[in-house]
């Protein structure tokens, strides 16, 4: 009985005992040091890291930085160069599941597709430049047009509002980090007038 109670034992230890040279399970990171860099060497990075094939038209030009003063994960290092593209004027558009589009600074990104989502649930997870309807229920879209004109005001060259009464909606096309918490506001806001105050009772004449 002892015996094959050390063959078990012995069995489990070498099935659990790590082989050796084997190397730990380390998530992958990405030094980020472009200071001043040139777009496109940014843009080969975010392609690799990626593995999305990116079209860009002739306006994708320019230097910019992105830089992390340690190691970051791909993931991280992907987030970082989405937001700075984006912060540096440049729209970034998913217009098929593995190819996303970068338009250059002051370029319309509306001309080259963007998906247009109503669903919050459909929102890309990743930066990108989309065009979200609101479905209103209560509030006037006229009015929420305005609302959210001077809410993100100045507007980025991809910022816009359009105003559908006949549809009681409004499309904005905007980066999906702003998408994100216009979606949770708007539905705040789209909720039935409060009713008018009681007035108070007349009081009666005495004789």
């Amino acid at each position: 009985m002892r015996l094959i109670l050390a063959a078990v034992l012995l069995c489990l230890i070498s099935v659990t005992r790590p082989v050796a040279g084997a190397k730990p399970d380390v998530e992958e990171t990405v030094p980020l040091q472009y200071v001043n860099e040139d777009v496109h060497a940014v843009i080969l990075l975010y392609e690799k890291l990626t593995g999305f094939k990116i079209v860009r038209d002739n306006f994708v030009q320019g230097k910019i930085t992105v830089t992390a003063d340690q190691p970051v994960s791909r993931a991280t290092a992907i987030e970082l160069i989405e937001k700075t593209l984006m912060t540096n004027g440049y729209a970034l558009v998913q217009t098929e599941k593995d190819i996303v589009q970068i338009v250059g600074t002051g370029q319309n990104s509306r001309t080259v597709g963007l998906p247009i989502i109503s669903d919050p649930k459909e929102v890309p997870k990743g930066e990108r430049v989309i065009s979200y309807m609101f479905k209103l229920r209560h509030l006037d879209p006229t009015y929420l047009q305005q609302v959210l004109g001077q809410y993100l005001s100045p507007p980025r060259p991809y910022t816009s509002f359009l105003a559908l009464p006949d549809a009681r909606a409004v499309m904005v096309t905007e980066r999906t980090s702003v998408i994100r918490p216009l979606v949770a506001m708007v539905l705040e806001l789209d909720v039935p007038p409060l009713p008018p105050p009681a007035r108070p009772p007349k009081e009666k004449d005495t004789p």
